[in-house]
């Protein structure tokens, strides 16, 4: 190890070179017949295992961080064969540093050593087409539905009408080119693998899980170790309208962390709660190129219930299940969503998260832009998500990263970390024109993505706004909101516009768990003398702007509530919070 570490500061924004097929090549060729991912390199990731062997509290572990990866064998780079497994090997921490290897070019067999497989989309997939033919609804015959309606507490509700029948047998094209999160079991001291599949149509499950009990990956995983598919309400609340009716996780983005790593609800012994992110949308009946939504979820026990550990209730009086929803394509339109971890707290007493995820610059959406009739995205773009679980999910309005180089077509599945080396870094996947992938890794100051250092965090209530109904909405350390407030409605009654907007100081308080936060001074209301449109009169669209103004001078936590309407109206919002 040299003597001389650089600064870092002079090393943020530069982009270097994490695991590359063609530079690594002795690396992720070792051994005779050997093939670790020699035709292109995605999705790394490092993972923390624990400091002492399991069982053995006076024994450290040899590694214990890893780096995982999916990879394409020798010629493969068209994403048109059964190509990408899961690798993971082990890192020597002491030699990755600022300008050391690979900070200079040199090969990762520096600070890698025994690269090994985990997961090959051959086995996966005899698993997944397994548990398939026994899960789907109404019974699946070699990977294929025998219907398109039904529904079980397994596999989900199947949309019906007029969609097309569940079916896996396209897995493994182009192989495990989905997402994975493997999370350490504390109970047990094992290793969840959730890991996704494209999907062809919105009645195709995509999350799958293993589970092994030997953490240092020895050997690759198989049928024993396979749990089955990830059930919805388990996890989120699919929104059906996004989905033509099917409540199933049948979209591959996603991201979560495990334990939680703030404590939105009591930590209990033998459990293991998570946060939960979830993307999804169907196009022309079938899973999009890009997340048309993002939910936010925070969920029990995985270590019990590893399919469907349950969604946490932060709010007793509710009810039901909290879920946070945003849709995406009001912003910025996610594609794949990166890791998730503690936000800045910024003027807040309880917990928030924030999720890095990468989403396109302009999508084509124009009929007819291509063959298939599908949406067709441009360059990526790094950006990052907020999500409050009392409050919801929020976008935050300025890039992270920004991909404007031929070389450098697109950035994906990114991890913030600050693993190996102590330094904070966004790892991701470049993508090239040619198709070809490798792995890259970017330093970046400590509260880079801190809410306070975007311009605007955006908001939205997706649902009615109405008397019954406030929305809570988090500012985040913004002073000043923007607020603009439009409605559906389904006549031309004047009952049915909301009299007045009243915003007040949110507070909640649950006795069950002790979650609490805010308190509940008056702000002020806004009173409507709108002269606008409210008629939704042949050649005039039912959703119409009713309002616009600012509000300054915010607490912590606001609640937005449309007073005086009717049940037949659906007053909604957009906010920009700003400094």
């Amino acid at each position: 190890m040299s003597e001389y570490v650089p600064e870092l500061q002079p090393l943020i924004g530069t982009r270097f070179t994490l695991l590359d097929s063609i530079r690594d090549a002795a690396f992720l060729g070792q051994g005779s017949g050997e093939d670790y991912g020699l035709g292109v390199t995605d999705n790394p990731l490092f993972f923390f295992t624990t400091y002492y062997v399991p069982g053995e509290p006076t024994t450290p572990r040899s590694y214990p961080i890893k780096l995982f990866w999916i990879g394409s064998p020798s010629g493969d780079i068209s994403y048109s064969d059964e190509a990408f497994n899961i690798y993971v090997a082990d890192v020597v921490p002491d030699n990755f540093y600022p300008g050391a290897v690979p900070n200079t070019g040199g090969p990762s067999s520096s600070w890698l050593v025994n690269p090994r497989l985990v997961l090959s989309i051959s086995q996966a997939k005899t698993d997944i087409t397994t548990w398939f033919d026994a899960n789907y609804p109404g019974g699946a015959t070699n990977g294929v539905g025998n219907g398109n309606s039904g529904s079980n507490d397994t596999y989900g509700t199947l949309a019906g009408g007029n969609s097309a029948v569940g079916n896996v047998t396209g897995i493994g094209v182009p192989g495990l080119e989905g997402q994975f999160w493997p999370i350490y079991d504390l109970v047990d001291n094992s290793v969840i693998l959730y890991f996704s599949v494209k999907t062809p149509n919105c009645n195709t499950l995509s999350i799958y899980a293993y589970k092994d009990y030997d953490s240092e990956f020895s050997s690759p995983l198989g049928s024993s170790q396979f749990l089955g598919g990830c059930y919805a309400p388990g996890w989120t609340n699919v929104n059906a309208a996004f989905t033509d009716d099917a409540t199933l996780l049948s979209s591959h983005r996603f991201s979560i962390v495990s334990p939680d790593p703030l404590s939105v609800n009591p930590r209990v012994s033998g459990t293991q709660n998570a946060v939960f992110l979830y993307s999804y949308g169907v196009v022309n009946g079938t899973t999009s190129d890009h997340g048309r939504i993002l939910n936010g979820s925070v969920v029990t026990d995985i270590h019990n219930y590893p399919l469907s550990p349950g969604i946490a209730l932060t709010e007793v009086t509710s009810g039901s299940p909290i879920v946070s929803q945003l849709v995406g394509e009001h912003f910025y339109t996610p594609d794949k969503l990166g890791s998730i971890f503690a936000a800045n707290a910024v003027d807040s007493a309880t917990p928030g998260y924030m999720c890095v995820f990468n989403a396109p610059a302009q999508i084509d959406r124009r009929n007819g832009t291509n063959s298939t009739g599908s949406v067709v995205l441009s360059e990526m773009i790094l950006r990052v998500a907020y999500y409050d679980p009392s409050s919801g999910l929020a976008f935050g309005n300025d890039a992270l990263l920004v991909a404007q180089t031929p070389e450098v077509l697109g950035t994906c599945r990114p991890q913030v970390t600050d693993l190996p080396d102590g330094k904070t870094k966004i790892l991701y996947a470049n993508f090239s024109w040619d198709q070809y992938l490798n792995c890259d890794y970017a330093y970046i100051e400590p509260d880079a993505l801190s809410p306070r250092n975007q311009s605007k965090i955006r908001v939205a209530s997706t649902g009615g706004n109405t008397y019954a109904n406030p929305v809570t909405v988090y500012t985040y350390g913004k002073k000043k909101m923007l607020v603009r407030f439009l409605q559906q409605t389904a006549s031309n009654n004047l009952e049915n516009n909301p009299s007045a907007i009243q915003i007040i100081g949110a507070a909640m308080s649950d006795t069950s768990n002790g979650f609490s936060f805010g308190y509940n001074p008056f702000v002020g209301s806004k009173f409507l003398h709108s002269e606008g449109l409210f008629s939704n009169a042949a050649g005039i669209s039912n959703t119409r702007p009713l309002t616009e103004f600012t509000v300054e001078d915010l607490d912590a936590y606001i609640m937005i509530q449309a007073l005086g309407a009717s049940t037949a109206a659906t007053p909604f919002f957009y906010a920009d919070l700003i400094d």
